[in-house]
């Protein structure tokens, strides 16, 4: 049994899977997991400043199996370059985040491509 009330299971993507995230004109960042709640992404190479906790942020999650999720929310961690990002407002379907699982393990069979997240983390 786990030692923390878990809600939401996170599918992580393999580098050459990561669907990414489109935020407006601030270009496309790699997104690294994502649960119906929440996701993290890696900033382009061209961003000059990571975006501060407390920041909305608002785009679309482009999957490598071609479905798109609308997302919005808030900056709730900044980590080893990477940004996580709870939705509170518009989040990822249920649906989609099981497809995405099942697709990776299909094509990967050993890459564990699911893990359990709290209900707190993004």
């Amino acid at each position: 049994m786990f030692p923390h009330a878990r809600a939401h299971y996170r599918v992580r993507f393999p580098d050459p899977e990561r669907p990414v995230f489109i935020a407006g004109d601030r270009g496309t960042h790699d997104v690294v997991d994502c649960s119906e709640n929440g996701f993290r992404f890696r900033p382009a190479s061209h961003v000059d400043a990571l975006p501060e906790v407390g920041t909305p942020a608002r785009g679309r999650i482009r999957f490598r199996s071609g479905r798109v999720a609308e997302v919005a929310g808030v900056v709730v961690r900044i980590q080893d370059q990477e940004v996580a990002v709870h939705l509170d407002q518009a989040g990822i379907p249920f649906f989609t985040v099981i497809h995405e699982q099942l697709l990776l393990r299909k094509k990967y069979p050993l890459f564990n491509a699911s893990s359990v997240a709290s209900a707190q983390s993004a």
